[in-house]
């Protein structure tokens, strides 16, 4: 009886932002490790990456931006940066589930947001100490990019930081659709509320198991939102969210791709 879905319309427009945000997120991303681009490559990655995201488990389209930022930057600095990039946003969202869940004082999700958090920043410190000269094996490769991703929140932080900026903007920007929808829904739940829960449900999705994180976002809605919102209401605005992420950042980046080839 409390539905309202004319809040539907404004959570689905808000998408339109998202390109613009990762767009700038992924420049500084970039400054942050001495690699200049031109915006409309870095506009044209991000649109390619977005392209994927309805076939792609966990964004893993991201690491398409690679191969489009031109020949002369090694691919390997590129995938250092996309991974540096994530543990930025991963970050952003523990801290916003810290902040969430002292609110409304929830001590699992206190736990959860808190341990996962610390876990987070000790692995930056071991990780991004790790010194790794000798490229000549993928086992070494793959070492050697973890650990500059993850240097670069040691050393450059302060280029990083900027990236850190549009990072906490696209999620609270999500955080807000998720409160849009659940108001559309007729469920006046507290933006603390999503503050602390909705991260969490983002790591689940970051598992790479099906195209897109179907069913796996879902599961992880109903599960944690259980103890505030019934689970038919979790399912909808669920998949609300899968169409403005997936479907709707897929349909942008399709759009772009055939118009501005």
């Amino acid at each position: 009886n409390n539905s309202n879905y004319n809040f539907l319309i404004p959570g689905f427009v808000l998408t339109i932002f998202w390109p613009l945000i990762a767009s700038q997120r992924w420049s500084y991303t970039l400054r942050g490790f001495d690699l200049k681009v031109s915006y409309l490559r870095i506009l044209r990655s991000i649109m390619i990456s977005f392209s994927t995201n309805i076939f792609a488990p966990a964004k893993l389209g991201d690491f398409l931006k690679m191969f489009v930022m031109g020949k002369k930057l090694k691919k390997i600095d590129l995938a250092s940066a996309v991974i540096s990039e994530r543990i930025g946003d991963l970050i952003v969202l523990l801290i916003l589930s810290i902040i969430g869940s002292m609110y409304i004082q929830n001590l699992l999700y206190i736990f959860l947001s808190t341990f996962s958090f610390l876990s987070l920043i000790l692995s930056i410190f071991l990780i991004g100490n790790i010194a790794i000269t000798n490229l000549n094996s993928n086992f070494k490769k793959i070492i050697y990019v973890a650990s500059k991703s993850t240097n670069s929140w040691l050393i450059n932080f302060s280029k990083m930081k900027k990236a850190l900026v549009f990072s906490l903007l696209i999620w609270f920007l999500a955080c807000f659709q998720i409160y849009l929808f659940f108001y559309a829904f007729g469920i006046n739940i507290s933006f603390f509320t999503i503050l602390a829960i909705f991260p969490l449900t983002v790591l689940v999705t970051l598992i790479p198991i099906t195209p897109g994180g179907v069913g796996v976002r879902e599961a992880s809605f109903m599960i944690l939102f259980n103890p505030y919102v019934d689970l038919h209401t979790s399912i909808a605005v669920s998949l609300c969210y899968y169409i403005c992420t997936t479907c709707i950042t897929s349909g942008i980046g399709a759009i772009y791709i055939f118009f501005f080839k």
